[in-house]
């Protein structure tokens, strides 16, 4: 588990970084627009993604 796991926030049933959090707020607030905001979420959000499948692959292919 990386920081960015224990960072991470759970927000209409979708896992969003602090990061991601501070983009809401500033879309909420309108300082951002929305494709700035979905990019940075999506980046994240693949980021995350193969962060998880290189830490399955680590556990399940350990060397004997």
């Amino acid at each position: 588990l990386t920081a960015d796991g224990l960072a991470a926030l759970t927000l209409g049933g979708e896992m969003l970084g602090l990061e991601e959090g501070c983009l809401m707020k500033g879309l909420l607030k309108g300082d951002l627009d929305l494709d700035t905001t979905y990019g940075a979420m999506l980046g994240r959000a693949l980021e995350n993604f193969g962060l998880t499948a290189l830490i399955v692959l680590a556990t399940t292919v350990s060397p004997c």
